[in-house]
């Protein structure tokens, strides 16, 4: 009889683990006067953190990029200083030749900081950036005052410690759109309009960096 071997992939499994905690607030109040008048007002917050407690990763040498300890939904990357002023800044800076598709970064393109300052941008100097996507606070008032026949009321609700991140793909000028129910290019958003790099305006905070024919992370 001979010897069989099964080649197999080892299943997925779920091996970390996170910590869920939050708090829950509520206020009400209410008030009747004479004559049928009322008024009543509300106040709500939430409060919500999970973290992670475990999680398997390599073991990095730089303590800013690890998980655990970090809120979940939290996103990772590089972080951007501000745009090169001019081409001979951009070649004197610390290789980040990924950025531009291996293309060596001009005057005008993105800047990011070189985390361990090993005067090489690559994988080791992303981190987390921002809070998470996914709301830490969320809050609500309103209010509701009335008398005889006519009545009012009204609530607010907004959100805190939350992050959004804007897609380049979808938002990005005069690339074929990622939607395939658009079709076409994309266009021209004012934002990117009033605010970004040129040679007439070299502006280092400018919201879009400068045009090229190949793509920026």
């Amino acid at each position: 009889m001979g010897l069989e071997v099964l080649d197999a992939a080892w299943p997925s499994a779920n091996i970390g683990t996170a910590r869920s905690r939050g708090l829950d607030l509520s206020l009400d109040y209410k008030k009747s006067f004479a004559g049928n008048g009322f008024l009543s007002a509300r106040a709500n917050l939430t409060y919500a953190q999970n973290t992670y407690v475990d999680y398997e990763e390599p073991q990095y040498e730089e303590a800013y990029r690890y998980r655990k300890g970090q809120p979940i939904n939290r996103e990772y990357g590089y972080l951007a200083e501000r745009l090169f002023v001019d081409d001979k800044e951009a070649a004197n800076s610390p290789s980040q030749i990924f950025s531009t598709n291996g293309i060596a970064p001009k005057g005008g393109d993105i800047k990011y900081r070189d985390l361990n300052n090993d005067g090489i941008i690559n994988g080791a100097d992303q981190t987390f950036i921002g809070f998470p996507t996914t709301p830490q606070v969320v809050y609500g008032f309103g209010f509701s005052a009335g008398n005889r026949n006519f009545d009012l009321s009204a609530f607010f609700q907004g959100q805190a410690r939350v992050s959004f991140f804007v897609d380049p793909r979808r938002t990005s000028p005069f690339i074929p759109s990622p939607d395939q129910y658009i079709g076409g290019n994309t266009q021209l958003l004012t934002a990117w309009a009033d605010s970004h790099w040129s040679e007439e305006n070299q502006d280092l905070y400018a919201l879009y960096p400068r045009l090229g024919t190949t793509t920026q992370e």
